[in-house]
């Protein structure tokens, strides 16, 4: 059954074989590719936190800059109303 399998196999000399050194280095390459994936996305947030803040910052400025305008027309009817 072993002589089977063997012939059945494709050619390959013992430098074809993959060592558990091979594998700790491959482990290691895609260790450090994820680390500096998980590194980028930290930045990512980050900075998607500061654009948020500034985002909220700038609506409400909107928000009560519109208020004051409805407010000072408001009063300007009023005004108008009364003469």
């Amino acid at each position: 059954m072993a002589n089977t399998l063997m012939e059945d196999l494709p050619p390959s000399g013992w430098s074809d074989v993959v060592r558990i050194h091979d594998l700790d280095q491959f482990k290691n390459l895609i260790d450090a590719r994820f680390e500096r994936v998980d590194h980028r996305i930290d930045g990512l947030e980050r900075r998607m936190d500061a654009f948020d803040g500034r985002l909220k910052l700038a609506i409400s400025a909107g928000l009560a800059f519109a208020l004051a305008m409805i407010a000072m027309q408001v009063q300007i009817v009023i005004s108008i109303a009364n003469l």
